[in-house]
């Protein structure tokens, strides 16, 4: 029996735009818990699958915004073959965050080789995970605008004097590292 996983958020939080669409590849229902209950707190509609004929089924009627997926689990190169993610310059149909547990620099090297945009080493925080989530989203919308500008001839703003990076403001969270509660 499938054990796929769907939360559903119909309106938009905290004056936010609608839901965005997350797909989640992990075989262990607690992580699927936790990623579904932070990327909840960004407005996504989180489907799990714990195996890649789920993840097929779900994407056959079902476009992700984004896709979280467990590096360390045996179906993560079909899966990512699946979305199209490559290390080329052809782009995924949505941004990936990978998920792994080990914390060496090369199974991180091999994810970004296989074509996820970040990855994340498990334990992770629920809030740098709902921020890299929404920075790779934000990331990609932004990637064609940025095409069009550097065509146009248009420059692109010059990062803060001061040093200061820029933060990603998560409404209702607060959170270290540049994430900050939104006004």
């Amino acid at each position: 029996m499938p054990s796929i996983l769907a939360v559903s958020t119909t309106l938009p939080l905290h004056g936010r735009s609608p839901a965005r669409r997350a797909l989640v590849l992990h075989d262990r229902p607690l992580v699927v818990g936790l990623i579904t209950l932070a990327l909840g707190h960004g407005s996504f509609v989180v489907r799990a699958a714990s195996r890649l004929a789920e993840a097929e089924a779900i994407l056959a009627e079902w476009s992700p915004d984004l896709s979280v997926v467990d590096m360390d689990h045996d179906d993560s190169a079909a899966l990512l073959k699946l979305l199209g993610a490559s290390n080329t310059l052809e782009q995924s149909r949505s941004p990936v965050l990978g998920l792994t547990r080990r914390n060496s620099l090369k199974s991180k090297l091999r994810a970004f080789d296989l074509g996820v945009d970040d990855i994340l080493t498990m334990p992770f925080s629920p809030e740098e995970l709902l921020a890299r989530s929404i920075v790779i989203g934000q990331a990609r919308r932004l990637a064609p605008l940025s095409a069009a500008s550097a065509q146009s001839g248009a420059r692109a703003h010059p990062p803060p004097r001061d040093g200061a990076s820029p933060s990603v403001s998560i409404p209702g969270i607060v959170g270290q590292a540049g994430v900050s509660r939104a006004g």
